[in-house]
């Protein structure tokens, strides 16, 4: 018979790694969000109006709900957390959900509950299915409202985040977008989940309120109980159970190590980004919203390598005016002063904008109407963001990168499409300054015709993340194939090196912007293939420094030599390992970029 009274053994779960840090603490267990069973009710006639005035005053207290929530917050207005809540409560605001929800309860005489949810997983089913783990997240919020709403239909008491005990470890199966939003770095040491990833609103918001987390541990919630001391390890994804004496040692020892790391990479800020024999390498800052401009030059960027431009199209019903375009890019620039800003044209797909652009949903949104694409057959749509952007250029260094190229007639087009834009502003007095274009190689055709695709623009710039996906035809958040997808692969280090090669012998700079461009073995791998400058989120600017400063170019040119021979991923890795132990070993403080789906670990 086992012994009831022997404590359970320490154990391991790992999972995750969604904000980096350390923590020890005791476990604090909290419900899952609420989920509703929802059958849709036949109304009579006369029940009608008073179904609409029902669900209008659930409507308004939902509204309520979160403003109470938002004046409970004490944070400045630009928290994450506020502003999300604040984008909630404006999908509550918007009047035409509200009158199409309306509008359905009349025509189809089916309870308010009913119809709530019918309207909003339509909503969410065409946001999940998208291609970008970015408006994927959108579908989570649009979960989240329609349980705040279905709450208040129901009368149920509404799930929110408990009152914690101070110095916690919160424990969760996993945590609603309005949950994240509450978290408290003063009470919370700490957070674990079952389910989640990087780039969901948990992550996002532990990260910039400097809460170590580990999400997607699977069963971590039926391993635990009130109370229990855990280790989380947000830096590897690792949370360790019930720890004795020994462990607990070697873990302060870890706190105290990242500790001293982040106090050395604080000092790289302001030193220039070369190698030990001088090889200048630009870095420069990915951002998604205008305020991340103040972080980027709080971190040593040099200016802004990608500026994705999505944001105006997943915050917002409708589509935005060149005024409110034109705002944004010029915050960015004055901000940048000289400092070269790289604005990206809208990466969307009308599967992530079906009712807006006409397109329905489409079976293979990652091989269909997205990007240059999506632009080009909507050229109205395109010309406002053009004469934006066109605009901001008179103002500062600003160039235009086109994604998802795939042909030069798309090249082309565009480029013809911004000349007509371009003699339309100078007809009606607009200052124009030149305005460089790049290209992102990011399909296989073209690394193929990069030769002839660096005469037809001005610079090119590299994104490992869709190139890895398309070229090894594995799709990036796929964990059945994670396997497959790796940044270590010869065919994804043949295809840099062809397409550095391709834009050099003609006279053209080629970066980086990509996943690959965090890592530390890959970003050797990168100088030594040539690449002219990188450009990472914000938070990875230092640590990419460091490894750059680490180095003479001879050597990694030299390595490189060598890699480009070796034939499978597991010789590339070996190799680039052996020469460079300290890389293969280092783990920085950092997370994947929050806009773009992480690479699954190599």
């Amino acid at each position: 018979m086992p012994d009831r009274t022997k404590p359970p053994a320490t154990e391991t779960l790992t999972g995750v790694s969604a904000a980096p840090g350390f923590a020890v603490g005791k476990v604090h267990l909290l419900d899952g969000p609420r989920q509703y069973q929802i059958k849709e009710r036949s109304l009579e006639s006369h029940e009608v109006a008073g179904e609409v005035r029902r669900l209008r005053k659930a409507m308004r207290q939902a509204r309520d709900e979160l403003s109470a929530i938002c004046n409970g917050i004490d944070s400045p207005p630009d928290d994450p957390g506020l502003q999300l809540l604040t984008a909630h409560r404006m999908i509550l605001e918007d009047r035409s959900l509200l009158n199409t929800i309306v509008e359905t309860i009349k025509s189809d005489r089916v309870s308010a509950d009913g119809v709530v949810h019918r309207v909003f997983t339509e909503y969410i089913s065409r946001m999940e299915n998208s291609d970008g783990e970015y408006f994927r997240a959108r579908g989570e919020d649009m979960r989240d409202v329609l349980r705040r709403i279905l709450g208040q239909l129901l009368e149920l008491d509404a799930q929110a985040v408990k009152s914690i005990p101070k110095d916690a470890i919160l424990v969760a199966p996993e945590l609603s977008p309005s949950e994240s939003a509450c978290l408290d770095p003063r009470r919370i040491l700490g957070i674990a989940t079952d389910h989640g990833g990087p780039t969901n609103h948990a992550a996002i918001m532990a990260r910039s309120r400097g809460i170590p987390a580990v999400l997607g541990l699977g069963n971590i919630t039926a391993r635990v109980r009130e109370g229990d001391t855990i280790l989380l390890d947000g830096n590897h994804g690792r949370v360790q159970l019930r720890p004795g004496p020994a462990e607990l040692k070697a873990f302060r020892k870890l706190q105290e190590e990242e500790r001293r790391m982040r106090v050395s990479l604080g000092r790289l800020a302001r030193l220039p980004s070369h190698t030990k024999d001088l090889q200048r390498i630009p870095l420069l800052a990915n951002i998604e919203v205008p305020d991340d401009a103040d972080l980027a030059l709080s971190e040593g960027a040099e200016g802004i390598g990608l500026y994705r431009t999505e944001f105006f199209y997943s915050r917002r019903a409708g589509w935005p005016t060149e005024e409110e375009q034109f705002r944004a890019y010029r915050r960015v620039v004055r901000k940048m002063r000289n400092r070269p800003v790289v604005i990206r044209s809208m990466d969307v797909g009308g599967d992530k904008f079906a009712m807006a652009s006409g397109i329905g949903r489409e079976s293979n949104p990652f091989l269909g109407m997205r990007g240059i694409r999506f632009s080009l057959a909507h050229p109205e749509i395109f010309r406002t963001q053009l004469r934006a952007i066109l605009r901001a250029a008179a103002l500062g260094n600003v160039r235009i990168l086109l994604p998802m190229v795939s042909s030069l007639d798309e090249v082309r087009e565009a480029k013809r499409l911004l000349g007509t834009v371009r003699r339309e502003l100078e007809r009606e007095g607009v200052p124009i300054r030149a305005l460089p274009i790049g290209v992102m190689v990011e399909i296989p055709s073209m690394v193929v015709l990069s030769d002839l695709l660096s005469r037809e623009v001005d610079f090119l710039s590299i994104g490992s993340n869709d190139l890895i996906q398309y070229t090894l035809a594995a799709d990036r958040g796929n964990e059945n194939v994670a396997h497959i997808y790796n940044p270590f692969h010869p065919a994804i280090l043949r295809s840099i090196y062809q397409t550095v090669e391709s834009g050099h012998r003609a006279g053209i700079s080629v970066s980086s912007c990509g996943e690959m461009s965090g890592d530390p073995l890959a970003v050797l791998l990168l100088l030594g293939l040539g690449v002219d400058q990188l450009s990472v989120s914000p938070s990875r600017l230092k640590p990419v420094k460091q490894i750059i400063r680490s180095v003479t170019i001879r050597d990694v040119r030299h390595i490189v030599e060598d890699a480009l021979t070796c034939a499978t991923t597991l010789e590339l890795r070996e190799l680039l390992t052996r020469s460079f132990p300290a890389a293969a070993e280092l783990v920085w403080p950092d997370v994947p970029d929050d806009s773009e789906p992480a690479e699954p670990a190599s």
